[in-house]
């Protein structure tokens, strides 16, 4: 219940789903810098295992134990699970813990939702410059890590010092790219089923040779975005965006594009406050403020932003990097076309040019240019809505599900 994002609601619907079909369920959580425990939540069990609030570079990078692996042992062998069903590794839970329930004799599925597994910079962005293939190899994926922060030619001799195993010790951080190609070959010897969310992770499995995967699509609750026909037009053009406040969701793109077309636009914002980003989070306020849009709301929850939803015409999603957005199918959901980048998670949902617009990723003058398109033929908007398909409900979600733990089980 203390974070609410793109897997977390994931994981919660579909465990409710289960429920409702008559499995039992229990979700293992981790509770960083707290004691562990158990307690329903939606009247379903969970159980909280202890992670410190800080952990060591050497178990961030696979040359310790993690610290909670032993409780977690310790945890299935009271449970007894038939099936355990991770949904990617993270600092609390790694591809040690996978091994761990593989070898108690439980089934093992796996279910990708961040392209962090696959990569160091978490996404995909060749070099920061062009989209990756998804291939983890240690020297390239190590030299295209170390561009964040440096030169080319410096990146290029921290990849080559990455591959001294001497220095491991000494600098464990340099075992990143091992420990992430040590995950892949764990999905592949002790996972039963890999699951994917959207094409391109699908693609990303098999391109670094994780043969046993199957592609389950995204969905929601549609029953909690039901579309709300507007009882009167408004001068301008509602456009909604969702998202935390974080440079990546690209919210700094969608205000340079709007400069100008304040007559045009009314923008609506849903977001978080970004911990690890407080400063961007007051300047992206102070800018929305300061083109004189009045609609910023926060925390608000899902039953909330359906309500709020109901007065948009239009979503924009300027995200840089994105893995399955939930929200483009709350979105669709609503009747809502969608304006994204053409990253391509962000790609392969939208339609171009029948239910919502592509522009360039990054660039806001390419935004700019499809927003004035819209404003200037505001007839488009309904010729989208009548080309909305029928958006995936979590029921049938569900039901994939159940037939992949029974295919594996029975």
């Amino acid at each position: 219940p203390d974070y609410r994002a793109g897997t977390e609601s994931y994981v919660l619907n579909l465990a409710k789903g289960l429920l409702r079909n008559g499995w039992k369920v229990s979700i293992i959580v981790a509770a960083v810098g707290k004691e562990s425990q158990k307690y329903f939540f939606d009247q379903i069990q969970v159980n909280t295992l202890s992670v410190p609030s800080k952990i060591s570079v050497a178990e961030l990078n696979g040359l310790k134990e993690p610290s909670n692996l032993k409780e977690f042992k310790e945890l299935l062998g009271q449970e007894q699970p038939q099936i355990v069903h991770f949904h990617s590794f993270s600092r609390s839970f790694t591809h040690q813990h996978l091994k761990v329930a593989h070898n108690m004799g439980a089934k093992v599925f796996f279910t990708a939702h961040l392209g962090g597994i696959f990569c160091a910079r978490g996404d995909l962005q060749l070099f920061g410059k062009k989209l990756c293939n998804a291939h983890i190899g240690r020297f390239r994926c190590a030299a295209c890590f170390a561009s964040q922060k440096s030169g080319l030619l410096k990146s290029y001799i921290g990849a080559s010092a990455s591959l001294i195993k001497l220095s491991v010790k000494k600098y464990p951080a340099l075992n990143m790219l091992t420990n992430k190609l040590q995950s892949m070959h764990y999905l592949a010897k002790f996972v039963h089923q890999n699951i994917a969310i959207a094409q391109w992770i699908e693609k990303a499995f098999h391109v670094n040779g994780i043969a046993n995967t199957t592609l389950l699509t995204q969905a929601i609750d549609t029953s909690k975005f039901e579309a709300k026909p507007k009882t009167e037009k408004s001068q301008k053009i509602q456009l909604g965006f969702v998202g935390r406040m974080n440079p990546s969701k690209g919210f700094y793109l969608l205000l340079d594009a709007l400069k100008g077309l304040e007559k045009q636009y009314e923008l609506h914002c849903i977001t978080i406050r970004d911990a690890s980003e407080p400063e961007y989070y007051v300047l992206m306020k102070n800018k929305f403020l300061a083109l004189g849009y009045m609609h910023w709301q926060e925390q608000v929850s899902h039953e909330e932003i359906s309500k709020l939803m109901n007065v948009w015409d239009l979503f924009c999603l300027p995200s840089k990097h994105e893995v399955a957005p939930l929200s483009i199918l709350e979105s669709f959901s609503k009747g809502i076309p969608v304006v994204g980048s053409d990253y391509p998670a962000i790609a392969e949902m939208i339609a171009d040019g029948l239910n919502g617009l592509l522009f360039k990723n990054k660039d806001a003058t390419d935004l700019a240019d499809k927003l004035r398109t819209i404003a200037e033929n505001r007839e488009i908007i309904a010729h989208w809505q009548q080309n909305m398909a029928k958006v995936k409900d979590i029921s049938l979600l569900v039901k994939e599900h159940e037939e992949i733990y029974h295919r594996q089980y029975l």
